[in-house]
């Protein structure tokens, strides 16, 4: 055989081969085929879109809805279940997930022939579950369970066919509709949390997000609160039903939600608004109150009724920046006495105006600036213009993506001094104590030794020549 001829034979042999072993390296094994051929669902069971479970009249149908990823860089797409029958509310995630594996269990033990519908328990059935996947609907009666042992009998409409099965699918089959419900009445994390209204009926407070920080909108424009906020988000994310109120023995005028004592609306990345109601405390329950979102009537532990109770007052952040250390690349400051300094940021050093000198000594600085919290604050209206020679600092911090300046005055009293904060209209008042950590922590600043030795540069350990620079 010639040589050429010889070639093309063993490519085309190669390439069968290598066909054949990629069309079937993803077909099941003999042994998962056998398998396969047991289940009652043969496809994966998140390719099912919905359950019936009629059980009597009581009549239960859970459905879910796939959410295309808004980001063209995820794929992934998110499902979400809801019980659309006999009420309209979010499903619990855990519980549908454990539905979907019992389904997907679903597995005949053994077939029956020589039985009657009646004799079965198909007539009536205990129940009838109607699952649609792929856009095929799959209907099964289930039957009797077999005494002394863990299985039930099942049969499919379509082929008539009579299995036993195991019975733990009927745990789930007999789950009131109420139960399927979501607890958790946010379904946005509080991250995900943009906008905040908190209606109190005499007035409103608005609350936005702007980067990592939240900022009052209205009735003032300021800062918020970061611990505030935080607590309100956590409130807001973690609200639960516990339990719901589906047959209420009294009126939504007793239970305080005609008209509810307050409202908040939530708005979220992805999300409808969301309207929280909070009612009145419940009689012998304590710390308990009514309250609803949307249809759902439910009992909560929940601590957002003390955040409607704040004032505009208590939401102002009494912090001087909303930087984080680590977000700082540079410093300025100035005063009469010192005159002006920069520090930058310099890899995992920092520059003093030319000088490199050691992180520890910035670091501490930073961190005072940014934990620098006032003891009040007044309205610059009430205030006053403050005059340039009771300045005693000021400060300027810049990050990636903002920047932000304060300046210190003398105070009133001579244990206190006043602060401003570009971009708010208020003074705050600072401790002496406080002040005064801040002025020693710019000292140990301005007296750091510089990482530059009469010429040598000291550099982990090692040293080069360079041309010495003077302080």
């Amino acid at each position: 055989m010639r040589p050429r001829l010889l070639l093309g034979l063993l490519a085309t042999v190669a390439g069968l081969l290598a066909f054949i072993g990629f069309y079937e390296k993803d077909l099941p094994s003999s042994a998962e085929r056998a398998e396969l051929e047991n289940k009652i669902f043969k496809a994966p069971r998140d390719q099912i879109s919905s359950v019936k479970i009629e059980k009597g009249e009581q009549v239960v149908v859970l459905a879910s809805t796939t959410l295309e990823s808004a980001d063209p860089k995820q794929s992934v797409s998110e499902r979400r279940w809801r019980v659309v029958e006999p009420i309209d509310a979010r499903a619990d995630s855990d519980l549908i997930d454990g539905l979907l594996k019992a389904l997907g269990a679903l597995e005949k033990k053994r077939t029956l022939e020589a039985i009657s519908p009646g004799e079965a328990g198909f007539d009536p059935p205990r129940a009838r579950v109607s699952v649609t996947q792929n856009d095929q609907l799959i209907e099964l009666l289930v039957g009797k369970e077999i005494p002394a042992s863990t299985s039930m009998l099942l049969q499919r409409v379509d082929s008539g066919e009579i299995s036993v099965v195991g019975n733990r699918i009927w745990a789930e089959l007999e789950r009131p509709a109420g139960d399927w419900r979501a607890r958790d009445m946010v379904e946005a994390g509080a991250n995900e949390i943009s906008r905040v209204i908190l209606d109190r009926q005499a007035d409103e407070i608005v609350l936005r997000r702007n980067g990592d920080d939240f900022w009052i909108e209205l009735p003032v424009e300021d800062l918020a609160g970061e611990d505030q906020v935080g607590d309100l988000l956590a409130d807001i994310a973690g609200l639960r039903a516990d339990p719901f109120i589906d047959d209420p023995i009294v009126s939504l005028a007793e239970m305080g939600l005609d008209p509810p004592t307050g409202i908040i609306e939530v708005e979220a990345d992805g999300l409808e608004p969301i309207r929280i109601e909070i009612g009145s405390l419940i009689p012998d329950a304590e710390s308990r109150r009514f309250a609803r979102v949307g249809d759902q009537l439910f009992e909560t532990s929940s601590d957002l009724a003390t955040s409607l109770e704040r004032s505009v007052s208590d939401w102002r952040s009494l912090d001087l920046t909303s930087l984080q250390t680590f977000q700082i690349d540079r410093l300025e400051a100035d005063d009469d006495r010192h005159g002006r300094l920069t520090l930058v940021r310099s890899g995992a050093e920092w520059k003093r105006n030319d000088d490199e000198i050691s992180f520890t000594s910035v670091s501490d600085l930073l961190y005072v600036l940014v934990d620098a919290g006032a003891l009040g604050f007044e309205e610059k209206e009430s205030v006053g213009e403050l005059q340039a020679s009771d300045r005693l600092l000021s400060v300027s911090l810049f990050g990636k993506r903002s920047e932000e300046s304060f300046s210190f005055f003398s105070g009133v009293e001579d244990d206190s001094v006043r602060a401003t904060v570009n971009g708010r209209e208020i003074v705050f008042t600072i401790s002496r104590e406080t002040f005064a950590d801040i002025e020693e922590k710019f000292a140990a600043v301005r007296s750091a030794e510089s990482r530059y030795d009469e010429g040598l540069v000291i550099d982990a350990g090692s040293k080069t020549d360079e041309s010495p620079i003077e302080n």
